[in-house]
């Protein structure tokens, strides 16, 4: 029992002594209080029994043959083995059993046969070997404890140093956000501004451009008119000449044709249809362009050049014509008349890109107004030389091929502003288009034109141009042209306006089809502009078929020779 009453759980007991009777009488007290009792009858037999297992507590004789009771003692000592050893000795040899506490003896029992004293010994034997067990269990707990918390304290600090490297990289991150929402705000602004003036103008270029449809083409009828009149013929009260008719009919073509030059360029903030591009040599094409405007720039300035023959784009060659015309026209404009005016034009290869560079020694351009100045309608001119549509028109083509427009300039000194274009190395493929009379021609294959134009003077107008050499059936609503179509063979050609009121172009093209499949390879369509989302999408999937207008009358007697023998 311990001191405080409970009773201790069995132990495994070693017994190691040479005579069997006390093996037996030690056995006999101590298996019915439960113990497991090994025993060993020679020292070498016990130690042999101590390598190879564990026990609670070890009673052994003092005196023995081999090493005896104090070698027992020195072999537990030099292996650190924590049983308590119990000395027994047949009789009380004081300095023997001194020496055996000294050397670390738990306890001496006498052999006298009385077994109150060997169970006494063994009881504190075993309370002593588990309470130094259970105190190696908590050192070891606590070391094991102690090593978690050092770990631990270990990971929470490089935890803390890394949530601080992340807090400060993702305060770093937050500041760039901040930075790219203003950004991204401000250009949400500017493309939420121009998405409606692209709304705006597509309704104004469709309106504009249906009336130009028949009045160019009438203009330029009444002048062939008046060059066929007979020489002598009375001219009316006021004028002197035909000739001055002429000219007062030129100057309203000339006008009209104006007029049709700017709607274009509204057209291309909603327009989404984008040309087939082409592998356009840029000095080849500047060469050309410097010839058209020949006449604006020479007033202005005197122009260099520095043009490199080996640089190609993938481009629509009317987009990169339109670019570059803006470019010196904007350059040749921007030199005071007092000024002694200067253009330089570079075509050069910069790392795969093709810088096309438009330099001029004019007034400059202040900082602030450098990011205004390709905002549609923002212009520094006032009156009839600038609409504030050149520079925008130009950034979005510049996009629709591909490349950027970068302004550098400084007030007073001048403007370089620099085109840059992916460099092309692979001719492109191009669309088979039908050009001049072929054999694709409708000629050869009938002449029947089904004409459908909500606009009744554009009908009379194609009309007449079309009729002196084919056949025109002519309607302003596509439920007539349908009825036609159903008592009639398909006609060798069908113009049809894209935006009309009641049914559509497209509508009307999809019915057509059901009654005469093939009219889809004899179809053009005529567009003053592209309202609708449909509308636009509708052109863009049928861009080879698709003709702007207004037309010139040698435009609109071409029509036929045009015919898109492979359209969808």
């Amino acid at each position: 029992m311990t001191r405080s009453g409970e009773l201790l759980p069995p132990g495994r007991i070693l017994v190691i002594d040479d005579n069997d009777l006390v093996v037996q009488v030690i056995r006999l007290h101590l298996e019915p209080a439960g113990h497991e009792v090994v025993t060993a009858s020679s020292c070498d037999q016990a130690i042999e029994l101590l390598g190879q297992s564990t026990f609670d507590v070890i009673v052994s004789d003092l005196q023995m043959p081999g090493i005896g009771g104090l070698g027992i003692l020195a072999f537990v000592a030099d292996n650190e083995i924590d049983s308590p050893v119990i000395m027994l000795s047949g009789n009380a040899e004081t300095a023997m059993v001194l020496e055996a506490i000294h050397k670390g003896a738990f306890d001496y029992v006498l052999k006298d046969g009385h077994p109150a004293p060997l169970h006494s010994a063994v009881s504190r034997a075993l309370a002593h070997v588990r309470l130094i067990r259970q105190n190696h269990a908590l050192v070891d707990m606590l070391q094991e404890i102690n090593q978690h918390l050092e770990e631990q304290v270990a990971e929470r600090t490089q935890a803390l140093s890394r949530t601080n490297e992340r807090l400060s990289q993702e305060s770093e991150e937050l500041q760039r956000t901040i930075r790219d929402l203003q950004q991204t705000e401000r250009r949400l602004f500017q493309a939420d501004k121009i998405a409606s003036i692209g709304m705006l103008t597509a309704g104004v270029a469709h309106e504009i451009n249906n009336p130009l449809a028949f009045l160019m083409p009438n203009v330029e009828t009444i002048h062939g008119w008046l060059e066929a009149l007979p020489a002598g013929t009375p001219m009316p009260e006021g004028l002197e000449s035909r000739t001055e008719i002429m000219d007062l009919v030129g100057e309203c073509g000339e006008g009209l044709t104006r007029i049709r030059d700017i709607v274009r360029q509204l057209s291309l903030f909603s327009r989404q249809d984008v040309p087939d591009p082409e592998r356009v040599q840029v000095s080849s094409l500047v060469r050309t362009l410097v010839q058209f405007t020949s006449s604006e720039i020479k007033h202005h300035a005197e122009l260099s050049f520095e043009l490199d023959d080996s640089c190609f784009v993938l481009a629509c060659p009317g987009h990169l014509h339109q670019v570059l015309l803006n470019l010196l026209v904007n350059a040749a404009r921007a030199i005071p008349s007092e000024t002694e005016g200067r253009i330089h034009l570079s075509v050069k290869q910069e790392s795969g890109i093709v810088a096309i560079a438009v330099s001029d020694n004019g007034v400059g351009i202040a900082p602030g107004d450098i990011r205004k100045i390709f905002e549609p309608f923002y212009t520094t001119r006032r009156g009839a030389e600038g609409t504030g549509l050149g520079l925008s028109v130009s950034l979005e083509l510049s996009k629709k091929m591909g490349g950027t427009i970068e302004v550098e300039s400084v007030l007073g000194q001048g403007t370089t502003m620099t085109l840059r274009l992916p460099l092309s190395h692979e001719r492109a493929a191009r669309p088979r288009q039908a050009t001049g009379r072929d054999e694709d021609s409708i000629e050869g294959r009938g002449s029947s034109i089904l004409l459908l134009d909500d606009e009744e003077a554009t009908l009379k107008t194609f009309q007449r141009v079309l009729a002196h050499d084919h056949q025109v059936f002519a309607f302003s609503n596509g439920d007539d042209a349908l009825a036609w179509l159903r008592v009639h063979d398909l006609p060798s050609l069908l113009l049809c306006d894209i935006m009309m009121p009641e049914m559509s172009g497209p509508e009307f093209y999809e019915a057509a089809r059901k009654l005469h499949p093939q009219i889809g390879g004899r179809t053009l369509f005529m567009t003053g502009g592209a309202v609708t989302k449909d509308a636009q999408d509708f052109l863009t999937q049928h861009a080879s078929q698709v003709r702007f207008k207004p037309m010139s009358i040698h435009e609109i007697e071409d029509l036929p020779n045009q015919v898109p023998l492979d359209a969808p």
